[in-house]
């Protein structure tokens, strides 16, 4: 749940770049933002943080501010590398739809004609979760107390001797070796007579309820994994990371370069996802820039990873038209984020599409205006909450410069 709800249920919460003039990079713009920006981050409340702001062909703003590392002085830079939080989630998306436009899957199938174990919800024993299921958060698996005691481990053992302040979540294990996906889903979605753990479901038949699972997002991963014969981090890298020359980016925690805080004062120990799909695509924002002018094209079906058709269904076209006809005044959209209708995929008020990620340490937002095809991210290097009211305040503002920015004006 961390990986989600830490920002969304914490969060209070332009110019068209359909046309954006060429004018748009001259220096009193470029200056204007970078004021605003650079104001917030002299309150010191973030330690590090960079926004982007692109359409599908132009990276039309792009500043880091601050330090990846404060006692060393590293400055947090457009190409520091750390993990997204759930936006990764979104790469689960396209690759299901890629596997199924290969014939490996479909999206309707029963996940069990895949798995090497049966997952079915015991209150509904007789109703298949099916792979759209898991993508849309409907599978009614929940994230358990030990689901999540279980998902993080210690990268190595250099918080034993830290001349920092540390903070070892008690959610952080050991040092240990590798575990596969399918390895860790069975462990955390099984009792020990190798039944499905009831706790670990919901009493609702699965289809007919909105749950945001991690363990359901990892769990399509395996998915995956089983249908088309490759790991989860080959199918990515062969069928995106490369393609897109995100070069910078991987799923391997030892690339992050950025020390992670709790606040203002206090560093997290290295940790890793043992359920990365869901949580941990290590990358910078020069990559997820990249990364977002590609969704960006595949809104417009001009894509070179999927289909139209394959990306209408990963946003759920339809439903987005149909949000964009409604008013919803000064709603914040970032706190109304639908995830329950696309593939892996947020839909929210006044046109925008993305998703948002969270993990001890880092907030991230990717996002683009579906009537402006513009779109901004934003990403930092320390956890924001309802406890650090400054913070979180800091964080409104931001995100605020960048909705107008990216939003047809009137």
């Amino acid at each position: 749940m961390l990986k989600y709800f830490s920002v969304i249920a914490l969060l209070f919460m332009g110019l068209s770049c359909q046309n954006k003039p060429t004018t748009y990079n001259k220096t009193s713009k470029t200056d204007s933002l970078t004021n605003k920006f650079q104001a917030i981050y002299d309150k010191g409340n973030f330690h590090g943080f960079d926004v982007s702001i692109v359409d599908n062909n132009q990276v039309f703003y792009q500043k880091a501010f601050g330090y990846a590392d404060v006692e060393s002085k590293k400055k947090y830079t457009l190409s520091t590398k750390h993990s997204t939080g759930s936006v990764s989630k979104t790469l689960i998306g396209i690759s299901l739809l890629k596997a199924q436009e290969l014939g490996k899957l479909k999206l309707d199938d029963p996940i069990n004609k895949y798995l090497s174990f049966s997952v079915k919800n015991p209150y509904f024993p007789t109703t298949d979760i099916t792979i759209r299921h898991l993508a849309n958060h409907t599978s009614t698996i929940a994230d358990t107390d030990f689901y999540d005691e279980n998902s993080y481990s210690f990268r190595n053992n250099k918080h034993l001797n830290s001349k920092v302040p540390i903070k070892i979540e008690s959610y952080f294990n050991p040092v240990q070796k590798s575990i596969s996906l399918s390895e860790f889903m069975k462990k955390v979605i099984y009792t020990e007579e190798d039944t499905c753990c009831r706790e670990t479901f919901i009493e609702a038949e699965p289809g007919s309820n909105f749950l945001y699972s991690n363990g359901g997002a990892t769990l399509a991963a395996v998915v995956l994994e089983r249908a088309t014969g490759m790991s989860f981090i080959d199918f990515t890298k062969r069928y995106i990371l490369e393609p897109l020359e995100m070069n910078a980016s991987s799923w391997d925690e030892n690339q992050t370069e950025a020390t992670l805080y709790l606040n203002k004062d206090t560093v997290y120990a290295e940790y890793r996802n043992l359920d990365y799909p869901a949580g941990a695509l290590v990358t910078n924002t020069t990559d997820l820039s990249k990364y977002l002018q590609e969704l960006i094209k595949g809104y417009n079906g001009n894509s070179s990873l999927l289909s139209k058709n394959s990306y209408a269904t990963l946003f759920n076209t339809p439903f987005i038209k149909e949000i964009a006809k409604q008013d919803f005044g000064d709603m914040n959209p970032f706190m109304n984020i639908k995830y329950d209708e696309g593939v892996f995929m947020g839909v929210a008020p006044k046109n925008f599409v993305g998703h948002t990620g969270s993990d001890p340490g880092i907030v991230t937002f990717l996002f683009f205006n579906s009537k402006t095809n513009c779109g901004f991210t934003f990403r930092t290097n320390r956890s924001i909450g309802a406890v650090y009211e400054e913070t979180l305040n800091d964080l409104w503002s931001i995100l605020k410069v960048l909705e107008e920015e990216v939003s047809e004006q009137e």
